[in-house]
């Protein structure tokens, strides 16, 4: 049953246990003099003192709308920080998140929510793409993790990435006729967090919410790679042609680590 048809004492206490009634409060104090959408993310990130830093901004195109493509280690914050990137060059930025997120808001409008089904799978994948489509050729640039979950580390040790793509993201560049931007997001390795990975999504997501209400700071770098236009991905098949960016992503990610190493 949906969290909206709950009783609403029982809805209270259950967000109050973790922690999306203090997150509720805490966004709306922040956006209480209705700062834009780029103040707010700083504010947000400030609180922490999370560890900001960017490289190649100057190849995101500044006069049309964009297909941000980031893996995903983190979670919650990765995509806030893809939004932040997108709004910094002056897009109108949303994500592509669970239909979970709704409960934060505040800040409900920055995502396109998508209700997963049991297998990770968009239960109105069709639906998806087509209102993407159309926030995107309407103007909007779209933050997506073409992987569809948190990346994974084997063993827990070792630095997290992606599982294989999924098609969504090569689906969005062919519908929009639109740049995919390809970002790499770089955090602290946390093996706790990947042990959290066996943990339900919903779970995952407010442990987070506790870390960063109990002052935890985070490293994100964004480091934009590359900008893959019409016409730039080989001819083929829909599988195929995300094999082949995603394993263009994953070059340019080593060649990048080689060169900061």
């Amino acid at each position: 049953m949906p969290l909206e048809n709950w009783p609403k004492p029982i809805r209270l206490i259950l967000f109050w246990l973790l922690g999306i009634q203090w997150a509720h409060i805490f966004l709306s104090r922040l956006s209480d003099d209705k700062p834009s959408k780029l103040e707010l993310l700083n504010r947000i990130f400030q609180r922490n003192h999370f560890d900001l830093a960017t490289s190649g901004e100057e190849k995101i195109p500044a006069d049309q709308s964009c297909i941000f493509a980031t893996n995903h280690p983190h979670g919650l914050f990765d995509g806030l920080g893809a939004i932040w990137l997108g709004s910094k060059q002056g897009h109108d930025c949303r994500a592509i998140g669970r239909h979970f997120l709704s409960v934060f808001e505040p800040i409900r409008d920055w995502f396109l929510l998508v209700k997963l089904d049991a297998n990770r799978k968009a239960q109105t994948g069709r639906q998806v793409v087509e209102q993407s489509v159309d926030f995107i050729k309407n103007g909007g640039s779209l933050v997506v993790t073409p992987a569809g979950r948190v990346s994974v580390s084997r063993p827990v040790w070792k630095a997290a990435r992606d599982l294989p793509w999924k098609t969504g993201v090569v689906q969005l560049h062919r519908g929009a006729q639109t740049p995919i931007v390809l970002v790499y997001v770089d955090v602290n390795h946390s093996v706790i967090r990947q042990l959290g990975q066996s943990l339900h999504g919903i779970i995952r997501a407010l442990m987070q919410v506790w870390a960063y209400r109990l002052g935890r700071t985070q490293k994100l770098h964004l480091h934009v790679l590359d900008v893959i236009y019409p016409g730039d991905i080989p001819a083929g098949t829909l599988k195929a042609q995300t094999e082949w960016l995603q394993a263009h992503f994953n070059i340019l990610v080593e060649s990048h680590q080689q060169k900061s190493s």
